[in-house]
């Protein structure tokens, strides 16, 4: 029995050491000659990738609104009269300091979106 056991940690070792030689052999890398023509054959026959559409909808946005304010202001513009206690005519500032905020960062955007 123990010759039997013997010969199984012998066949072990062997074993053992034939799969570490194995795993610590480094491969040789071998690239075609062709390979670069080969890639770059197959790149031009890819079909390319449609450009990006830059939306803006912020810019879309900024216009509208100060669409609405302008609309805001004339409709407000009979009922504001300059006073201390007149609620209109806050409004209608508050309205005008909005749309000449609006009409700043527009004109500022616009050379950055060209």
């Amino acid at each position: 029995m123990s010759n039997e056991h013997d010969n199984a940690a012998t066949g072990n070792a062997e074993l053992e050491h034939a799969m570490t030689r194995a795993l610590e052999q480094v491969p040789e890398p071998a690239i075609p000659a062709d390979f670069a023509a080969r890639v770059a054959a197959k790149a031009r026959t890819l079909p390319q990738p449609k450009p990006a559409v830059v939306t803006q909808y912020g810019r879309r946005t900024a216009f509208a609104a100060a669409v609405l304010l302008t609309v805001l202001l004339f409709v407000l513009a009979p009922h504001a009269s300059p006073g201390s206690n007149s609620l209109g005519f806050a409004l209608e500032m508050l309205l005008f300091v909005e749309l000449g905020g609006l009409a700043i960062w527009l004109t500022r955007s616009q050379g950055e979106s060209l």
